[in-house]
């Protein structure tokens, strides 16, 4: 029988193996690869074949998922626990605990609360998409998470829409402009429809503008 070449216990044939992928396999799994590569880099002698090796009998430890999950936080002076490990597109953290993955702020928070979310988001008071604070974290519908977003201008409005054809200064200039609404919509490239709602602060409402001056 083929012996793997760190540890020296024999090899079995894996059911999806080909015959010529399990004749080209010298180690019993990862772990001893991975010890057996490392050893020789470290420049320490690997035990050879029919020699007695460290490994043998040994139940490799896995470091707890809470020491891993804190090993990735970093602590800010305003109390946020800012995820400095994978992230996703939208800034949120990414955990995994026995090949399942997880966003870092849900994990916290079912892992400290002892509650899971479930079907509810976990919201942020501190409007920070990085943050893990168990503190700093709520459950919340979808509408409840919209309200929140709105509440906190973190939607798309205003200029920032993706749609935008205005910007906060043109608006401020139309809702000054003594021309007519059929000059101003010529100008801007919009409707008449569009100048008279500006006009009227029923849409694009900017902060610190008051609405009600003529």
């Amino acid at each position: 029988m083929r012996e793997c070449l760190h540890c020296g216990l024999g090899l079995e044939r894996k059911p999806y193996e080909t015959a010529r992928l399990f004749e080209q396999r010298k180690f019993c799994g990862h772990p001893c690869r991975a010890s057996y590569h490392g050893e020789r880099l470290r420049g320490r002698p690997s035990p050879r074949r029919g020699q007695p090796s460290p490994l043998r009998g040994r139940r490799f430890s896995v470091r707890p998922s809470i020491e891993r999950f804190l090993s990735r936080i970093e602590f800010s002076a305003d109390g946020c626990w800012i995820w400095v490990g994978a992230v996703d597109a939208a800034g949120y953290g990414a955990f995994s605990v026995r090949k399942q993955k997880f966003r870092a702020h849900r994990w916290a928070y079912e892992h400290f609360h002892s509650e899971a979310p479930g079907e509810y988001f976990v919201c942020h008071r501190c409007d920070v998409p990085a943050c893990v604070n168990p503190d700093h974290l709520f459950l919340g519908s979808a509408a409840d998470n919209n309200r929140d977003m709105v509440a906190k201008r973190r939607h798309q409005h205003g200029e920032r829409h993706s749609r935008a054809k205005l910007s906060d200064a043109d608006v401020v200039a139309i809702r000054g402009s003594p021309e007519t609404n059929a000059a101003l919509a010529r100008h801007y490239g919009v409707s008449e429809c569009a100048i008279s709602l500006i006009r009227r602060g029923i849409s694009r409402r900017i902060a610190g503008l008051d609405l009600t001056a003529e």
